[in-house]
Parts: C-alpha cells; sequence; structure tokens
C-alpha cells in the first residue's frame, strides 16, 4: 500500500532541505500547508528574503545557496501551473530541474529586454547593420550553460564563417542538450520582443509559436538575405550613388560629406554578397565621375584624370589624394580671388 506523503515536506526535500528542523518550520511555523502557497507568496526576490527571514526567526533553520535557487524554481513552477491546468501533475526531480532552467531563461530574457532599446528593424538597406547588433545583443546575453558562454551559439551558422561573432567554443556545444533547450527558448522570447509589431513577424511566427528561437532566426536571416531582396538593396543603393555630386561648393556639400556618403554606399553593396560589391577600381571610377567642380582651377581636372588612370589605386587611397586635391584647389581660387581683390583696390585708389 502507498504510503500517504504531504506534497510540501516533499518538496523541500527535492529542494534540499533535509533538515526535520527546517521543514516544520516552514510548514508548521509559517503556515505552508500546500504547493499553492509558494506560488502567491514569492516572487523570486522574496524567496531570498525569506531565507534570510528563516535563518534570524528560527534558530538553526538554514537554508543553501543551491536550495534557496531551487526554492525560486519551485515557485517559478507553481506560478506556471497555476496559469497552465495542463499541469495538474506531481513534482519530480527531473521537472525541478526543467523548472529551475526555465526561471533562469526567463530572467535573462527580462533582464536584457527591460535594459537594451532595440535598434528599429530593417530587412531593406539596414539589415546587415541589424544584423550585426542584435548579434552583439546575443554576445551578451549569458546562456545557461555559464561561464563565457552566451546566447550567441544558439544563432551559429551550420558551417563556423572565416568572420563573425563566433569562436571555437561556440561550436563545441551541443544544440540537442538540455541546457541548449532552455536557451533556444531564451532566443526566442528575444527576437519576438524586437519582431513583435513588425510585418517580417508573420515569416518567423511559426518557429517563435514553438520556443525555437534557432530556428525563427535562420529564417529570419534566408529571407532577408535571399537573392530578390538583395538584388532591390542593389538597386536602391545604385540609384543613391548615381544622385550624389560633388560641386565643390564647400559650404553647402563639403568634400569630406561627399566622400562619407560614398564610402558608406560601397560598405551597403559590401555587405550584400560578391554578386552585389563593386571592385576597387570600380568605386575609385565612380567616386571621381561624381565630381563636378564648374568653376574649379584648370588642374583639377587632369590631376582626376591622372587618378583615373592609375590602374594600382585603391579606393580608399584615391579618397585621401582627392581630398588633398580639392584642399589645394580650394587654396589656389582662394589666394586668386584674394589677389582679384587686391589689385582691384589698388585700382580704385589709382583713380582717387
Amino acid at each position: 500500500m502507498k504510503v500517504e506523503t504531504d506534497p510540501v515536506e516533499d518538496a523541500l526535500r527535492l529542494c534540499g532541505i533535509t533538515s526535520q528542523h527546517t521543514i516544520d518550520a516552514v510548514v508548521k511555523a509559517e503556515g505552508f500547508d500546500s504547493l499553492d502557497d509558494f506560488g502567491h507568496l514569492f516572487t523570486e526576490k522574496q524567496v531570498t528574503h525569506f531565507v534570510d527571514y528563516m535563518r534570524l526567526s528560527h534558530s538553526s533553520a538554514r537554508i543553501s545557496y543551491s536550495s534557496a535557487r531551487k526554492l525560486r524554481g519551485l515557485a517559478f513552477w507553481v506560478r506556471k501551473r497555476g496559469r497552465h491546468s495542463a499541469m495538474m501533475i506531481d513534482l519530480t526531480t527531473s521537472i525541478l530541474d526543467e523548472a529551475c532552467r526555465d526561471m533562469d531563461s526567463a530572467y535573462r530574457s527580462d533582464r536584457i529586454l527591460s535594459h537594451h532599446k532595440h535598434a528599429a528593424f530593417d530587412i531593406g538597406l539596414g539589415w546587415f547593420k541589424w544584423k550585426n547588433r542584435m548579434l552583439h545583443k546575443l554576445r551578451t546575453m549569458p546562456s545557461s550553460i555559464g561561464g563565457n558562454i552566451t546566447l550567441n551559439y544558439i544563432v551559429r551558422p551550420e558551417r563556423r564563417p572565416d568572420r563573425g561573432p563566433w569562436d571555437y567554443a561556440d561550436y563545441c556545444i551541443s544544440l540537442d542538450s538540455k541546457y541548449s533547450k532552455a536557451d533556444n527558448k531564451a532566443v526566442a522570447l528575444f527576437l519576438a520582443d524586437v519582431l513583435m509589431d513588425t510585418p517580417t513577424y508573420a515569416v518567423v511566427r511559426e518557429a517563435l509559436d514553438t520556443n525555437n528561437g534557432r530556428r525563427a532566426w535562420l529564417q529570419l536571416v534566408g529571407e532577408a538575405e535571399s537573392e530578390g531582396r538583395a538584388k532591390q538593396r542593389y538597386e536602391d543603393v545604385s540609384n543613391m550613388v548615381a544622385e550624389v555630386k560633388y560641386t565643390g561648393n564647400e559650404s553647402v556639400f563639403p568634400f569630406h560629406e561627399y566622400s562619407a556618403k560614398m564610402r558608406n554606399y560601397f560598405d551597403m553593396l559590401d555587405e550584400n554578397g560578391k554578386n552585389c560589391r563593386f571592385e576597387s577600381f570600380e568605386k575609385v571610377f565612380i567616386f571621381l565621375d561624381q565630381i563636378e567642380v564648374p568653376h574649379g582651377p584648370r588642374t583639377l581636372k587632369r590631376q582626376i584624370g591622372n587618378l583615373r588612370n592609375d590602374n594600382s589605386l585603391q579606393f580608399e587611397q584615391c579618397v585621401q589624394k582627392m581630398s588633398k586635391i580639392i584642399i589645394e584647389s580650394q587654396n589656389l581660387l582662394s589666394g586668386k580671388q584674394q589677389s582679384n581683390g587686391n589689385g582691384r583696390k589698388r585700382k580704385r585708389q589709382r583713380r582717387g
């Protein structure tokens, strides 16, 4: 015949509290006569206060650090069970361990989401910058494994890339372990918060609803970096490049702003993949062709032509050399204007 036991006492023992004195203090002195009392009375912070209270109010009633963590997991499980009637099952060691992992995952996600302002989602021209920001944030979110392992390993590519925020350790971790299950859920919660009010949410909704953060991320990357999206970005950036002109008017559109804008556009194309990026000599040609200074010195066109004919010239070298040429041209024009002004002044003085 099965011996009936007290579920509260059994739960406390599963938490590692084996001292009968401590158990009696919780059950009898503090009146915890059902598991529901833990969910009703505890938040994560209150458990810490409760441990200190038991130590001060009941002599020899000690609750260790590991037992306190399991108490928090117990409170988390009870509250979750209260929200889901299907969870009316007996508490076991494995269920308590899973509750602790879920609690850690939820805590990490809540902490990260409350301290970070997400960059506005952009699947267009700003996709790669947004993607890098998200990977950086995942790199700051601790995993359930501990140590230096962060949630970034969940969204690693199938093959380790030559460049990227993944190191060797990220590829040594199984994606099928009990830890990765909790971490996968944490990534799903993170992405759901970021993508909830965007049209792209529909693409990853099924994966997020099943707490599969890895699948959601890979689907998102696949959509954003598809051939059609890449082609559209290439056309958009090419049109913007064609509209940028430097006319020599430093007060309206200085040369450093022109070069910075062109560099930014070229970087966008580089990020978009090998089929969209310009070769260095193409960047040089486009950069120089967009410089139209109608009132510049006569030597300016010749100097631009010399740069264009230099087949070994890299884009950044071209920018630096062109910057010096523009400064010299501006100084030359300023000197001529000053000389002309002085000449007119002397003529007026002679007439006077």
